[in-house]
This record gives structure tokens, sequence and C-alpha cells, in this order.
């Protein structure tokens, strides 16, 4: 990945432009992989009586009609379906797996082909000089997302497909009632060229000094979110016969041919393949996926008490609509016949992104506390919760996210003669919560945890620079952000830096 920045500023305005471009090289998908192999070296079942399966079952039929305990048949089942396997590190899973992953995900392989870029164009002007009974800021901006993966990520098979994002924003902001007030709006205009309408946005915030050093604050804003390029386009396999997908009916009809064979919830699919009663299966309702909304507020007071405890108390509450959500469904490509359902060869299942019918409610709280305990100690604790409530039952939230955090601090920004020595340490701890991966891939709880972060430096007056001793999360307990995640441990570290006096 490239990325090349150039930028034009003065004390009033600037000009900046960038663009990121991106080469994924020889990356790979590691699951279907793995089950690709498999499937190279022998199919798991080839419609009559062949395959895996089949030579799975006969030998566990014959072992458990000559006596044998069920554990005992299902190894010696195992034994003789993998006669021949392709082990790891032979010449035959060797060559099966370089042919796989030399491979297009588009032909049948499991090899990225992203070349895509973006540019990005902004600008922003302050017009104080020219309106002095308050503050102005406006600005405007372009982007373009050049999507370019070979249909091995997006649905751009003939050619690329380019995105542009068109943006204008004004801020207005004004001090009354003796500057004990200040009041400000905003509002933004932005228009999407995969969506037919633009939208605009307003946000509206009021700050009151009730007393000196005591402001209470209330924000009011309506936003539209357009869904990203992958909410809307992805194409991205993730396993045999499965993708994670976009909401857009451009790849749904077009690529997926929704419009021909109705996808059908997956749980559903499932059911029927337990029961074989068409009856359980259930369509799942789709339509060309579009900007989500929200109408937020929030309400906080934050105080200064005796030039030493700094309090900071909030609350906010939010309504969506047309939430951005998950659903897991399946078609048969190419058949109307439900049957085809029952074998996974003959169906592809998905993970796409779709817009909830019914309102979705976030909502949450936070508090801080900072003490200036004297001789440059600082101590400070916060306290902060998020919550959803989603009322559409079907969707997937991928809202990964505890109900609550806890952080505690407690350092000194200069100790000893000439106040060269300083510290840091603080506390992080968050519940368990359910976390679900993007695409569908995999969910589960992620346990609770708790990391001890802490630095020591001292300060080489004369050399202008200094010195940093410190580790995160010091007691090296591994802990997980998330399903599929890797597991952090403890990083340790000593740093030197010049000309920072």
């Amino acid at each position: 990945m490239g990325q090349y920045r150039l930028e034009l500023k003065s004390d009033n305005w600037f000009v900046r432009t960038y663009t990121t471009q991106e080469n994924s090289g020889r990356t790979l998908v590691a699951g279907p992989t793995a089950q690709y192999i498999n499937e190279s070296w022998k199919t798991s079942y080839d419609g009559e009586a062949g395959g895996w399966y089949p030579e799975y079952t006969y030998q566990l039929i014959n072992s458990l009609a000559g006596g044998a305990a069920l554990n005992d048949a299902h190894l010696a089942a195992r034994s003789f379906a993998d006669q021949g396997r392709a082990e790891l590190g032979t010449p035959l899973f060797n060559r099966l797996r370089d042919s796989i992953t030399s491979t297009p995900i588009s032909e049948g392989g499991t090899l990225f082909l992203d070349r895509s870029k973006l540019y990005n164009t902004e600008a922003q002007y302050n017009f104080s000089n020219q309106i002095k009974f308050m503050t102005v800021i406006a600005g405007i901006n372009w982007r373009l997302y050049n999507l370019n993966s070979k249909n091995t990520l997006f649905p751009d098979k003939d050619k690329p497909i380019n995105v542009n994002e068109y943006s204008a924003y004004v801020q207005m902001a004004k001090k009354v009632a003796e500057e004990r007030l200040n009041i400000a709006a905003s509002f933004r205009y932005d228009k999407n060229t995969l969506f037919s309408s633009p939208k605009v946005t307003s946000r509206a915030s009021l700050v009151f000094e009730a007393m000196n050093q005591n402001f209470i604050r209330f924000s009011y804003q309506n936003a539209y979110s357009f869904p990203s390029n992958i909410q809307a386009l992805q194409n991205t396999l993730n396993g045999y016969n499965s993708y994670s997908s976009g909401g857009s009916s451009r790849l749904l009809n077009d690529n997926y041919q929704f419009d021909k064979y109705p996808p059908y919830v997956y749980e559903s699919v499932l059911k029927f393949q337990e029961t074989g009663d068409p009856g359980v299966l259930e369509k799942f309702q789709y339509d060309d996926i579009k900007p989500q909304s929200v109408n937020a507020f929030e309400l906080g007071y934050a105080a200064l008490l005796g030039n030493r405890f700094m309090i900071d108390i909030l609350g906010y509450f939010s309504t969506w609509k047309n939430f951005i959500g998950y659903a897991n469904v399946a078609n048969t490509p190419g058949t109307d016949d439900v049957n085809a359902l029952k074998d996974h060869s003959t169906y592809i299942q998905y993970n796409i992104a779709f817009n909830g019918g019914e309102t979705v409610n976030t909502y949450g709280y936070a508090a801080s506390l900072s003490v200036d305990m004297g001789y440059n100690f600082l101590g400070k604790i916060n306290y902060y919760s998020d919550y959803l409530k989603n009322k559409n039952d079907s969707q997937i939230n991928n809202f990964n996210t505890p109900n609550y955090h806890i952080n505690m601090e407690f350092g000194n920004s200069g100790f000893g003669k000439k106040q060269v020595w300083s510290f840091n340490t603080s506390l992080r701890y968050k519940p368990g919560y359910h976390y679900v991966v993007s695409g569908g891939l995999a969910s589960g709880e992620v346990p609770s945890s708790a990391g001890i972060d802490a630095q020591i430096s001292y300060k080489l007056i004369k050399a202008r620079s200094g010195i940093r001793l410190g580790a995160t999360n010091i007691t090296n307990k591994y802990y997980s952000t998330g399903i599929a995640n890797p597991r952090i441990g403890a990083v340790y570290y000593v740093t030197y830096a010049y000309n920072i006096l």
C-alpha cells in the first residue's frame, strides 16, 4: 500500500489532496484454501456414490456391523476415507496449495487481485477576517474510489467501478449573553454516485457557563450515513460456496440472481435440511440498500471545582432509521428446485448487508473525575457505557462493544531535581461481551480483560532529548479484542527522542 499527500495552508485556509494506492500482492483467503485443497484431493460427494462422505459412511456401517464400538468405528472410517490424503508438506499438498493460491478467486482459487485506489481533495476557509460578528467556517470535499479487484473483492469483472463522493459544509458559531452562551450550528451536503439522492445533515449545540468554570452543554444532530463500499458492493469469498456480501441490487440481482432464484433465511435452510419439509423455508425479503439516518441528542455537564477537581458527565440517546445490519441467507443459482438447498455444493450462502425496517436505539452515558494532587501528581478515573436496542430480530448487529469500560490513570508530569523525571500508569478494564466477525465469519463471547500500562521518562535537558522506558499490558496476561482476533500480550519498549524540549 502506498499513501501520498500534498497540502497548502495559510492562517485561514488550507487545500489538501492525498491518494491511497492498494496492492493485495499474494493475499489469499486462508479458510477456503484448506477446503479447496481437500476437495481437489477428493471431492466430498460426487453426486452419485463416490467421494469422501460415501467412503466414510460405507466403512462406518461395516465397522459397526462387525461389532466395533462407535468411536472405534469412527476412527476406522476416517482412516479408510483419508487414504492417500494430501498431508502437509508432501509434494501433493504443495502442488495443490500452489495451484489454488495462484488462481484468482473469480476463477475458482483463493487469490485476491485488489488494485483499488482512493483519491481525495478537500479545502476549507475561515471567514473570520471577513465576518466579525460570528465565526464562519466553510469547506468542500471530493473523493473518488476506484474499485479494481478483477471480481475477487467487488463485482468488477468487466472494468473497475468508480464511486464519486461530493460534499460541502458550513459551520457557524456565536457567543451571546456576555459570552456565557456559545451557540453553534452546522450544515452538510453529501452526494454519493451509488445512490440517487443527495443528503443534507445538520447539527446544533449550546454551551452555557452557568457559573464560573461550570458548563452545561446540549447538542442535537440529524445525520445520514451512506453505506460504505463494503456494505454496498463487497463480494468476498469467506468459505466453501460462502460469501461476505454487500446489499446493493447491482450485486444481489446482477451477480447473485436473487431476482430469479430467491434467497432464503439461512436458519430456515438448516431446518429444511433437518426435516426435509420445504414448508419450513422462509424467503428473505430484500431491497436495494440505502443510507441509514440518525437523530442524536447529548446532554453534558463539566466543572472545575476548587481548581483541583475536574468532573465531566454526559448522556446520549440516538434513534436510527434504515439501520444497516447483516443477515445470513442462501439461494440456488441455476435451479428453482429447493432440494438443491440440501447440498452445499449446489447452494451458495451469503452474509449480506441490509436495512432493517424497525427503529434502532443506541444510548449511553459517561462520567470522569480528574484530581490535581499537587506536586504535579494527577489522578483520573472514567466510566462510559454504550447500549444498542435493535427491534429487527433478523439483523446481526456487529455492535461488538461491551456495555461499559472503566479506565484509571495515575502519574506525575515532573518530579525530582529540575523535574526531569515523570511517570504514568493506567488500568483498563472491560467486561465480557458478544462479538460478531464482519461478514458472518464467526461469532462468540469475548472474555473480560484488564490491562495495566506503565512508563517512566527522563529528560536530558542539555541534549534536548528524552529517554522513555515502558510497557503495555505489563503483566503479560493475554487477552483478545474479538473472536478470531489474535491474543495480545505485553509490549516492552525503550525509546529515545531528540529535539523535544
